[in-house]
Order: structure tokens, then C-alpha cells, then sequence
């Protein structure tokens, strides 16, 4: 499946990245050339009757052969800036010599007729023209190898032009006992550069860089692994392009007039983002939070926006983010940002402090057992707790840095207490006693044994305990209570009197 993959993104890239070609090929008359063989890229076309072909090439850059019987063989250089090319092919001379021409550099400037030619080291990107009385009789671009051509014997002037030199060599006879290899020696007029890449003092090795002259001629080299680098240049004016996959390229311009011993070039390091959401154990988001980012590079801090949102550019390799927002507990994260890489969306969660808020109820300069008191934030009620027989109440968990109120109700939810705000800023336990006084008349009412049914009293529900008891605290403007038992189908009215405890029995 992955190979069938790759074939289809292959065979779209060819579509949508080839480039149209016009090849016309034609003789010295100018007349078409038909049927004339042509190769590119290892494959194989042919022109049509009218000595034309059209083709797609994916490659920016190619070589073209061409070849007729009758006709002297041609190779060409195409780049990407041509569409149309016009080929002219010339006939071949019955008295024509078959001569290999390579080229190479060395210590001098010479010529030499061989009866063999080692292909290695030969030099590249140059153009050869063979004159005869003045008159320009042949020219090839030479491009990293040997190349063969048919030749008349005469006597020629051959100038080799490139990016290093131009020379001519003059007079040189071929015959027809003229060796078949033809080697050009040439001289490079060249000046040694040296230097090391760097970024953010480290050694970068691996770095390209390319010196362009303002013909347009390029050198390139690599840095090693201690970032350094050299190069033979011809003397002239260069702009030097710094390239690296993870870093941003660089571009400045060069005299090279002299050799060079220590140039220097830099490299800023390419990074990404980090971004996120600061929030609570409840995933609500935490606005302001203080979110410090340290790395090999800076250290530097930003906040949470009202969303909790956050988004830093960070360099690539190691970056440590520590998040603090007063009342939680401080949170970090380690990550590691790759080139060209991102890291989105991520959750930071922070805990809350807590703390607790205790005491004891004295109500008539008693402990109070049994009391419900409830807990507020910003006048919504948050949690219930119930005084112990010794007074002892206690609220866990509560976050710090957050404003709350304690009330206190009787049994018929009338406020009994309520107490001014407390504000809780340290994590050890907040202690807050209450102390009040009440007029109410106690009620207790006792159920058959084991009874454990609602039982709604001025309509307000209520369960006995585990001694099938309901203890009420009575207003003593109440002269009676409506007391309802759905499941049992009763309902009645009871008359209390003025005294300051009451017990009743409750018959089914």
C-alpha cells in the first residue's frame, strides 16, 4: 500500500512540476533534420518530419545528445531558463578525425595529445572554442567529463573560457595521425578563503555556502563538524549565501582580493512556538498567570490572557516553563522543540492552596451540638457542616486568597448568625469561633421506634435521626406547626406552648 503511495505522489509531482520543451533540430541549409535520435535522462525521443519534438522534463537542468547518421554527434547543457532549443547538427567530412577532448587543472597552462586519458579529476562548467584563421569552426560546453567530437585536420586556436580563466592555446595541428585524446592543462588563478560558521557561539558544521560572483558564478563548499570551512576562489566580488536546514540563511557580500584567513559567518538558529491553556483542577481557565520560559538561549516571562491563553516563540532544543498565579501551587513543564517545530494546545493545570476554616459555636455561652452552619462565596452557598457535641466545626479545602461567610439558621431557616468576611491567605488552618444568643423554644419530636420516613413540618421536609428523633428551634411568636407523613396519610395540627423546651410524641 505504501509503495502504491509513494508511485501516485510520484507520478503527480512528475504532472504537476514538469516543464514543456520545443527541440528543433535543423542542418547547415537550416532545412529540418526528421527522425534525428535524441536523448534525455536515459530515455530515448525522436524528432518528427519536420525535425521537431516536444517533451516534458521534470528536471530544472539536463543534458540533451543528439545524433544522425551522416551527422556529427552533439551533447548540450539545457537549464531552466530556456523553453525553446534550436539544434543545429552538422554533416560529417569523409576526411574527419574522431577526437576525445578533456580538460584539467594543474600547476600550468598546456596542452597534450594522448593515446589514453584518465577520466578523474577533470574540471567542469567551461566552454571550448576551436578557430581557425580567426573564424569560430566548433564550440562545446564542457561539463565534468570528456567529450568526443568530429574535427577536420587543420591547424586551430583553442579558448577555454570558465569562472577560474580564459585561455587560448595557440596553433595546435591535428591530422591524421593526431593521437585521439586531447588534454587541456589549465592554471587556476585562485586565492584561498578560510573561516568558521557559528551560531550563537557553536560551532555549526554541515553549512553550505555558496560564493556568487557578479557573473553569476558560483563556488560552494560545506563546513565540517568544528564548523570550519575553505575555498579556492578566482579574485572578484562575491555574495556569500550561508544555508542550513533548521536555520535561517544568510547573505552577505565579499572582496576577495587576497587570501583569507579568518572569516567568520553566522547563523541565527530557527525555533517554534509554544502555546496552551493555564487552568484550574475544574478546567476553568486561569487569566494572569506568570508563565517564566527559560532556555540555552534567554530567560523571559509572559502572562495567561483572560482565556488563560498563552503562545511564546521559543528556540529550538531544551525550553523550561514555570507557571505562578497567587492562591495555586506552582507548576512546570520541560519541553524540547525540534526545527521548524511546534508544540500547541497543551493544558497546564494548577492546584489550588487550600486551607481550613475551624471553630467552635457557643450559643448562650454553651457549646452548641447539632448546628448547622453553611458557608458562602460571593453570596452563593458552597458547602454544610454540622457542629460535633463539643461546639467543633471545620471546613476542609478551601482556596486561599478567596473571600467567604459563615451564617448560622434555625430550624425554620430564619439567620440566626452571620458573620463579617473572612478572608483566608495562608495555608494553615484559619480558626473563627462564633458566639451568639437565641431565644428560641427547643421542639423535639419523637416518632415510633425505628421510623425513618420524611416528615414535613409547615411544609418543610425534614428526616428523623437514628432514634427516629427531629429536633426543631421554634419561634416563640409560633403557637402551632402543621406536621404532614405522605406515606402514612397523616396530617395534623399541633398547639405549642410557651415553654422553653418541648417534647412530643408523635402516635401513627
Amino acid at each position: 500500500m505504501k509503495k502504491n503511495i509513494f508511485i501516485l505522489f510520484f507520478i503527480i509531482n512528475i504532472f504537476l512540476f514538469a516543464k514543456e520543451y520545443n527541440i528543433y533540430v535543423f542542418n547547415e541549409n537550416y532545412s529540418p533534420i526528421s527522425a534525428a535520435s535524441i536523448i534525455i535522462d536515459n530515455t530515448y525521443y525522436s524528432t518528427d518530419f519536420n525535425g521537431y519534438l516536444k517533451v516534458e522534463i521534470p528536471n530544472n537542468e539536463f543534458f540533451v545528445s543528439i545524433s544522425k547518421n551522416g551527422y556529427i554527434n552533439k551533447k548540450i547543457f539545457v537549464s531552466n531558463n530556456t523553453n525553446n532549443i534550436n539544434i543545429m547538427l552538422i554533416k560529417k567530412n569523409m576526411n574527419s578525425k574522431k577526437l576525445f577532448v578533456g580538460l584539467k587543472y594543474d600547476n600550468n597552462n598546456n596542452y597534450y595529445f594522448l593515446d589514453s586519458m584518465n577520466l578523474n579529476n577533470f574540471s567542469f562548467n567551461s566552454i571550448i572554442n576551436f578557430y581557425n584563421d580567426n573564424k569560430l569552426i566548433y564550440s562545446f560546453d564542457y561539463h565534468n567529463s570528456p567529450i568526443s567530437i568530429d574535427i577536420l585536420p587543420n591547424i586551430y586556436d583553442v579558448k577555454i573560457i570558465n569562472s577560474y580563466n580564459s585561455i587560448i592555446y595557440k596553433n595546435i595541428i591535428i591530422n591524421e595521425n593526431t593521437k585521439p585524446f586531447l588534454l587541456f592543462s589549465m592554471k587556476k588563478n585562485t586565492l584561498l578563503v578560510k573561516g568558521i560558521v557559528k551560531s550563537n557561539n557553536y560551532y555549526i558544521g554541515g553549512a553550505k555556502i555558496t560564493f556568487t560572483d557578479i557573473n553569476n558564478n558560483n563556488f560552494e563548499t560545506f563546513s565540517n563538524i568544528t564548523g570550519n570551512f575553505y575555498i579556492e576562489l578566482p579574485k572578484n566580488d562575491y555574495t556569500i549565501s550561508i544555508e542550513k536546514i533548521g536555520y535561517k540563511s544568510n547573505n552577505i557580500k565579499l572582496s576577495v582580493k587576497n587570501n583569507i584567513q579568518n572569516l567568520e559567518l553566522s547563523l541565527k538558529e530557527l525555533g517554534g512556538y509554544i502555546s496552551g491553556y493555564i487552568i484550574d483542577e475544574k478546567n476553568n481557565p486561569i487569566n494572569n498567570a506568570l508563565i517564566n520560559i527559560n532556555n540555552s538561549i534567554n530567560s523571559f516571562s509572559i502572562y495567561s490572557n483572560d482565556k488563560g491563553f498563552f503562545k511564546v516563540k521559543v528556540p529550538s532544543g531544551i525550553n523550561i516553563l514555570k507557571i505562578t498565579k497567587n492562591g495555586y501551587l506552582t507548576n512546570g513543564i520541560i519541553k524540547n522543540i525540534k526545527n521548524y517545530s511546534s508544540i500547541e494546545n497543551l493544558y497546564i493545570k494548577l492546584e489550588k492552596k487550600v486551607s481550613n476554616l475551624k471553630g467552635r459555636v457557643i450559643a448562650n455561652s454553651e457549646y452548641a451540638s447539632n448546628v448547622n452552619i453553611f458557608l458562602y462565596k460571593d453570596n452563593k452557598h458552597i458547602a454544610t457542616t454540622t457542629t460535633n457535641k463539643n461546639g467543633f466545626y471545620i471546613f476542609e479545602n478551601l482556596p486561599l486568597f478567596e473571600s467567604y461567610k459563615i451564617i448560622i439558621k434555625n430550624s425554620l431557616n430564619k439567620d440566626i448568625f452571620t458573620s463579617k468576611d473572612i478572608f483566608l491567605t495562608d495555608e494553615s488552618d484559619k480558626e473563627f469561633n462564633i458566639f451568639y444568643n437565641y431565644n428560641y423554644k427547643k421542639l423535639i419530636l419523637e416518632f415510633p421506634e425505628k421510623f425513618y420516613k420524611p416528615v414535613y413540618i409547615n411544609n418543610k421536609k425534614y428526616l428523623p435521626d437514628s432514634n427516629s428523633l427531629i429536633y426543631l428551634d421554634i419561634d416563640p411568636n409560633i403557637n402551632s406547626l402543621e406536621i404532614s407523613i405522605p406515606e402514612y396519610n397523616y396530617k395534623n395540627i399541633l398547639s405549642l406552648t410557651n415553654e422553653n423546651k418541648i417534647y412530643l410524641k408523635i402516635k401513627l
